[in-house]
């Protein structure tokens, strides 16, 4: 369920939007990720949250790596890491409110 203009949450997990991916990141903030065993303390901020350690999301395929978000969220700033993949690599901007697309929906499973 959306708890912010920023933010989805649901059971253990949160996510707000990547403009750089153009996708929901979901981070596992009670318990750790099942799959990848990922966890991120979040300071239960709503509009300018704050999550650490920072973020690394990659997609891998067998032999090489595809794509990498690598980036801080701290007081609803995003700092995107130079290891990104992406055009907003070395960039930092502030959170930006869900797309009306993602908002009042459940879209987290």
């Amino acid at each position: 369920m959306q708890i912010s203009q920023f933010l989805h949450a649901d059971k253990s997990v949160i996510a707000h939007f990547c403009p750089a991916c153009r996708e929901l990141h979901v981070l596992h903030v009670k318990a750790p990720d099942p799959i990848t065993g990922s966890q991120w303390e979040w300071d239960g901020n709503i509009v300018e949250p704050t999550l650490k350690p920072d973020i690394l999301l990659q997609i891998m395929r067998p032999d090489r790596l595809v794509a990498a978000c690598h980036y801080s969220l701290t007081r609803g700033e995003l700092r995107y890491k130079k290891s990104c993949t992406h055009s907003l690599r070395g960039v930092t901007i502030m959170l930006p409110a869900l797309p009306e697309y993602l908002r009042d929906r459940c879209l987290i499973v």
